[in-house]
């Protein structure tokens, strides 16, 4: 009986031993749970804090931009004279210009001519498309091998086959995205393609573009390899009556596909030559940069060129793309925004920004 009543005691002493360690193990664990999520929290809004103080340093870095543009004194891009043009590759912004007085915080900022880019949307005029900027566009498309690859990447994985457009059918179906009406548009070896589109696939025909590369995306032809390939050397902000390319800032290939479209007489080789000539006398020791006097600039610079060159070209940046970069701690955070210069010396005006 007695030994009974012990083995009795002895599992009690053991019961209650395993639920103390239960308790311990539980509390334990809720412990760390709660730690845990403690931790987390604080990470979240330590990650939000600097979330929302990042927006307002690109915010200020952005204005910090529109206000170098505003000192530009002359009517012409020069970059011994004109602040803005020290940041064209990029470039630290003391934290100080911008109100920013923690070592924590690195702000870059880079400021580039969008107007050195062909103006996409000049391709249609108001009283339709517009043959001089459509080639010139055209010899774009040429000049970046758009006719050489039925079996690109983008075609091989792709099932079905991505069917293969040429130069001159995707300028026609890129006309027939943005005309007005519903018809294909068709002249000489350019054709569209509107008319065939099946019911529920009409394009939208408003000549509006709210994303240059979801727009171009859903234009027959336009696959995303060929649309990274022309982002570098095509805008949709300047949609004005006089819109001009930047011959300060242009690459040799917009200068190119310009001189081809202005002139068929020139091939891409011989283009390209002259678009060489030009961006060399950009450097003073050859003449440069270039001013108000700009066509005899061009004349003596290139005097092969197509007469009407001039006609289509600037020597000052109007229209600006503005990237603004802060590194706070361990995170990284962008802002990007498009400026247009306005008259009497006021501040450049927000056309788009965005924070990401």
């Amino acid at each position: 009986m007695a030994a009974m009543k012990h083995c009795a005691k002895n599992q009690e002493h053991g019961v209650a031993l395993i639920m103390v360690i239960f308790m311990i193990v539980l509390c334990s664990a809720l412990l760390i749970s709660l730690s845990d999520s403690t931790y987390t929290a604080m990470r979240v809004n330590r990650i939000t804090e600097q979330r929302v103080k990042a927006e307002y340093i690109l915010k200020s870095a952005i204005n910090f931009a529109r206000v170098l543009i505003q000192k530009d004194g002359t009517d012409f891009d020069d970059p011994t004279q004109d602040d803005w043009m020290q940041f064209q590759d990029g470039r630290e912004v003391p934290g100080e210009l911008v109100g920013v007085n923690e070592p924590n915080v690195k702000i870059s900022l880079l400021i580039s001519p969008e107007n050195a880019k062909i103006p996409l949307l000049k391709i249609i005029d108001v009283s339709g498309p517009d043959p001089v900027w459509r080639d010139v566009v055209f010899k774009l498309f040429q000049g970046l091998g758009f006719d050489n690859e039925p079996t690109s990447p983008d075609n091989a994985s792709a099932e079905p086959p991505v069917p293969f457009y040429t130069s001159a059918e995707m300028v026609g179906n890129l006309i027939d995205y943005l005309d007005q009406d519903s018809d294909s548009y068709s002249s000489g070896q350019f054709q569209g393609m509107e008319s065939n589109l099946p019911q529920g696939s009409e394009f939208p025909n408003t000549t509006r573009v709210d994303s240059l590369q979801s727009t171009l995306l859903a234009i027959p032809g336009f696959t995303p390899l060929k649309v990274q390939q022309l982002l570098p050397y095509i805008s949709v902000q300047d949609k004005g009556a006089t819109a001009k390319i930047n011959i300060g800032s242009a690459s040799v290939q917009v200068l190119s596909a310009l001189i081809e479209g202005l002139d068929p007489s020139f091939n891409s080789a011989t283009a390209s030559a002259e678009a060489e000539k030009l961006i060399q006398c950009r450097d003073p020791a050859s003449g440069g940069p270039y001013n108000s006097n700009l066509s005899s600039q061009i004349t003596q610079c290139a005097p092969n060129a197509p007469p009407t060159l001039s006609s289509k070209l600037i020597a000052q940046t109007t229209i600006f793309s503005v990237i603004a970069k802060v590194e706070y701690g361990n995170a990284s955070f962008f802002a990007s925004a498009f400026l247009k210069t306005k008259n009497n010396n006021k501040l450049p005006e927000i056309t788009e920004f965005l924070v990401y």
